[in-house]
């Protein structure tokens, strides 16, 4: 079995977790990916999906996730003018994934508070 990181030039020392990690697991991806897989929301429809999320976080997310290519933000002439977050093929296939977090959670993380998305 080889080691996850290995000495020598940087396509050696690239792992695929860890840089998985390093888009994923910033606070609030995922929960944003798992919000926008039922398709398109406008940014308010975003935040009233998340308790606890600032609309400035919001706001940076979504620009990171954009960023990362696994969220498109599309502008619609108005007026008023509508701006709607959907997921890019490269977000949608991020779905397993959820499930996997999902169950996960489900089977080790149900007894823990509701309030648990906060800072402590």
């Amino acid at each position: 079995m080889q080691p996850h990181l290995a000495e020598g030039s940087a396509e050696e020392l690239w792992c695929p977790v860890t840089a998985a990690a390093a888009v994923l697991g910033r606070r609030w991806q995922l929960v944003l990916v798992d919000r926008l897989m039922g398709g398109g929301k406008r940014f308010n429809e975003i935040k009233e999906l998340i308790p606890g999320i600032s609309s400035k976080v919001l706001s940076e997310t979504l620009r990171d996730m954009e960023e990362d290519g696994l969220v498109e933000r599309t502008v619609t002439a108005g007026p008023p003018i509508h701006v709607t977050y959907s997921l890019t093929r490269k977000g949608r296939e991020l779905n397993h994934v959820l499930r996997d977090f999902r169950a996960w959670g489900e089977k080790w993380m149900s007894h823990r508070p509701h309030n648990i998305t906060q800072k402590r």
